[in-house]
């Protein structure tokens, strides 16, 4: 498999000193989000970009990295996973083909295993993931044997997600696997939140998912920081 480590091979050791908090971004290109759904989720990704960049500043003690895995006909990094403070938002353009939601849950259970070996290989314990899938479902490809292999994973495990079911026609039945194909292991916290009651959302404006991306990521990144307390 091919390593998305190997685009940043120079900065790794320096980034991975810290504890890295990683936030993924699955989002449908397919047909079906073309005009004013791909519109949505890129307003709610620049607007997440900007918040992430404000938390590194907050918590220079932790590193704070994005990425967005784009699926249609095959699913590819549109933004390799990145330091915020390095980035600066390239919107999704191109809406057109199939719905390869089961090659994005391989290619990010490839992924994970990359993270893990190399916090293995740096003695570095990784942070949960937070993982956020925007979509309207009805995939094409083989997505019950990718989501087994990406459930199989220890972080994938341990991850804090959110699946975010874009327009009025959602396969909701998709977007519930993403959130129960596996036991839900999530880091425990002295003080209960709304994030279980939030892992699953129908948003129509562009205002409900921003919102949704807003909150939910700020609560996920209070639970992380739980993580880091000597």
């Amino acid at each position: 498999m091919d390593s998305v480590f190997q685009e940043n091979t120079s900065t790794l050791a320096i980034r991975q000193t810290a504890p890295v908090v990683n936030l993924i971004y699955l989002c449908d290109c397919s047909g079906s989000m073309a005009g004013s759904r791909i519109a949505t989720v890129n307003t709610a990704l620049n607007k997440a970009l900007a918040e992430l960049i404000e938390f590194s500043d907050v918590y220079p003690k932790l590193k704070f990295q994005m990425a967005v895995l784009r699926f249609a006909n095959t699913a590819t990094w549109h933004i390799p996973p990145s330091p915020v403070e390095q980035l600066r938002y390239s919107p999704l353009v191109d809406t057109s083909g199939l719905t390869a939601l089961g090659a994005a849950y391989d290619l990010l259970a490839d992924y994970l295993i990359q993270v893990e070996e190399q916090a293995s290989k740096l003695a570095l314990p990784p942070l949960p993931p937070i993982l956020i899938l925007f979509s309207d479902g009805m995939p094409t490809d083989d997505v019950a044997t990718a989501l087994a292999k990406l459930a199989a994973q220890p972080l994938a495990q341990t991850s804090l997600r959110l699946a975010i079911g874009i327009g009025d026609q959602v396969d909701t039945a998709v977007l519930q696997a993403w959130i129960q194909a596996w036991q839900q292991k999530q880091p425990s916290v002295p003080k209960a939140t709304k994030l279980a009651a939030r892992q699953l959302a129908i948003a129509g404006s562009t205002l409900e998912v921003c919102e949704l991306v807003s909150v939910f990521t700020a609560e996920a990144i209070g639970r992380l920081l739980t993580e880091t307390q000597p």
